[in-house]
């Protein structure tokens, strides 16, 4: 650089936009958590996933996503590494907290900042959606939870089969509570979430969603030397091939999953109930705007994973660790 550049930052002039400033002040007000650990998780755009994807809905219920994205988060970077006795012990007292908010002290000295999360983000849900919404919230942000604790126990240990690894990212995607918030208005009849129809929808949503983060998080956690537990290094265990290989197969499959996807969503079935059928297109409508708000929060938003850049060519370095784990016998 000669003495006359001038290296130049973009200012942040969406800042005060009102659901990232909400959102990023209701993380800011939580004692207990230092600003430098804000200032990261700020950093990743979690709330624009919100906006991308529930921008349609009210802005309360945006302004509640948003929350939500953030406390997913905090649980992510929070529990990452720790060992399973530490993670279970929060997840199980988050677990209360969305179930019973009223009957925790939440004081900063009584419980850790997540729990006080989980239990700001219940009441609130209560107070905005009905209650076979908020009652498919909390069941599922509990088996999230569930699944960051056994994430937690598998973390030491060899590379999951790939059976394995799906069952457990069915949960540690996140992505069924999310689900719910696009129904919250939607007074859910007893068994519609058991439709096969309705959970074909949301399981190919979720699979999709799952391969696509793979893809896209796979340079990072790699250079972290935790490819360990993504599904692109996965493959390439259980099949035996080499890094592109595993991406450009995973990337076929995903590809015929969104094939079947949009043949779905093209030819909707009429349900034989019209409050199911109301309901059903609501959830279809959503589970499009997850495909597509993600994909445009990956490559085009967050600098999380530094797919900006996408003709950008990458080196593979397999983590010494995992490759220890997986020849043990």
């Amino acid at each position: 650089m000669s003495s006359t550049d001038e290296r130049i930052t973009i200012p942040d002039f969406m800042a005060s936009w009102p659901i990232k400033a909400e959102s990023e002040q209701w993380l800011r007000d939580y004692e207990g958590i230092e600003d430098a650990f804000v200032d990261k998780i700020i950093r990743g755009r979690f709330p624009d996933i919100a906006c991308l994807i529930y921008g349609h809905q009210a802005k309360e219920h945006c302004l509640l996503m948003a929350l939500i994205m953030l406390h997913f988060f905090v649980i992510d970077e929070e529990t990452d590494h720790e060992e399973e006795a530490a993670v279970r012990e929060k997840t199980e007292a988050m677990a209360r907290a969305l179930q019973r908010p009223g009957s925790l002290a939440l004081s900063k000295s009584d419980a850790w900042v997540g729990i006080r999360m989980a239990a700001d983000i219940t009441t609130r849900y209560s107070a905005a959606g009905t209650h076979g919404s908020w009652k498919f919230f909390v069941d599922t942000f509990i088996d999230y939870l569930d699944g960051v604790a056994e994430e937690a126990a598998a973390r030491d240990k060899p590379i999951l089969s790939r059976t394995e690894y799906l069952a457990l990212r069915f949960k540690t995607i996140g992505v069924l509570p999310g689900m719910a918030m696009v129904l919250i208005d939607c007074e859910l009849q007893d068994g519609f979430l058991d439709l096969d129809i309705v959970k074909s929808l949301m399981g190919l949503t979720v699979l999709i969603l799952i391969h696509q983060n793979d893809i896209y998080s796979f340079d990072k956690e790699q250079a972290r030397g935790e490819d360990g537990h993504n599904g692109v290094r996965v493959l390439m265990e259980e099949r035996k091939i080499g890094v592109q290989e595993a991406m450009d197969r995973l990337g076929s499959e995903t590809g015929n999953l969104v094939k079947q996807f949009v043949r779905l969503c093209m030819n909707l079935p009429t349900l034989e109930d019209e409050t199911n059928n109301a309901h059903f297109r609501v959830l279809r409508d959503g589970c499009i705007s997850w495909i597509t708000g993600m994909e445009v929060w990956y490559t085009q938003v967050t600098k999380r994973y530094g797919m900006q850049n996408l003709g950008k060519d990458r080196k593979y370095r397999p983590s010494q660790f995992r490759r220890d784990m997986s020849s043990r016998g």
